[in-house]
Order: structure tokens, then C-alpha cells, then sequence
């Protein structure tokens, strides 16, 4: 049964995120880009917002709206991952990592390199780890330990 994120009662679901939250250390929730009811059901149920973007401008720019979006809603701990990152395109662009926070207005989580091992395990339905722990994998795994609180330094060429 397909249901449409304005059709889902906001309270049911609040309530629904609520009780998850006794039961689990984190709970991801995967908004769809744009700003529609399904952005706004999740924002609101958020403790703390990762906004994920590539790196090309115009999803850049749309990174920048969405946290001032996220401001109007009084959401304050909102972090910048940058993903589907190429060292090549970077250059040829004349962009940096910094021109993307700059942009978008927000502190940086991570970067993400453009990495195939991605797409394969997607493809074969396995964990990224199981394909690599470099590239990906490795930028994956240094966000999930600054989630946790570690100071884990930034590297741009670590995941290259």
C-alpha cells in the first residue's frame, strides 16, 4: 500500500518516532529532496538533520534553501554532508570544500567520494564495507564516528 506523506497523520507519527526512540540509539529517517509534506514530516520529527548534497551548483544552492528552511522550523543542529565527490571535477571547476559550505551555510560532517563499489553493492544488495573500506566506505565510516561524538579530523585526501 502505497501512502503519500500528506496523507500520514502528523501526530500518529510523531508519536510513532517517539516511541523509537526508547527503543533504539538512532533512527535515520530519508527525506526525498525538495521541501514537500514528506521533507516537513521528517524535519519535524528530527532531532538533528544531515543535509546531504552532491557537489555540482545547483544542488549546492538547494542545500542553502533547505537550511534556511530548516531555520524557519528552529533547527539548529543541522550538519553538511557532501557527497558524490570527484577530486576532478573539484579542480575543474575551481570549487573547494569550503566553497560548498560557504554556499550552503552549513558545518561539515563529511565528504563523500564518487565511488562504484557504491552502485555494486546496491546492485548485489550487500553492504558498501563488504565490497571496500577505502573510497565510500571509509568517508562512511569516519561520519558515523564524529555521529558518535569522536573528534575524527577531515581529510579531503584521506578518501580519495
Amino acid at each position: 500500500m502505497n501512502v503519500k506523506a500528506d496523507e500520514i497523520n502528523e501526530e500518529a507519527f510523531g508519536a510513532m518516532i517517539q516511541k523509537a526512540k526508547g527503543m533504539f540509539d538512532y533512527i535515520f529517517m530519508d527525506a526525498a529532496a525538495g521541501i514537500d509534506a514528506g521533507f516537513r514530516l521528517t524535519a519535524m520529527n528530527a532531532d538533528r538533520v544531515f543535509v546531504i548534497t552532491n557537489s555540482d551548483p545547483a544542488s549546492i544552492r538547494d542545500a542553502g534553501q533547505t537550511r534556511q528552511l530548516l531555520e524557519l522550523m528552529g533547527k539548529t543542529d543541522v550538519k553538511l554532508i557532501v557527497n558524490r565527490v570527484s577530486r576532478k571535477l573539484f579542480a575543474t571547476m575551481s570549487v573547494t570544500v569550503d566553497d560548498v559550505m560557504d554556499t550552503a551555510g552549513l558545518p561539515l560532517i563529511g565528504v563523500v567520494p564518487e565511488d562504484q563499489n557504491v552502485t555494486l553493492a546496491a546492485a548485489f544488495g550487500t553492504p558498501l564495507i563488504a565490497h571496500t573500506n577505502r573510497g565510500a566506505a571509509k568517508a562512511c565510516a569516519a561520519i558515523a564516528r564524529r555521529l558518535e561524538g569522536r573528534r575524527i579530523p577531515l581529510s579531503i585526501f584521506d578518501i580519495f
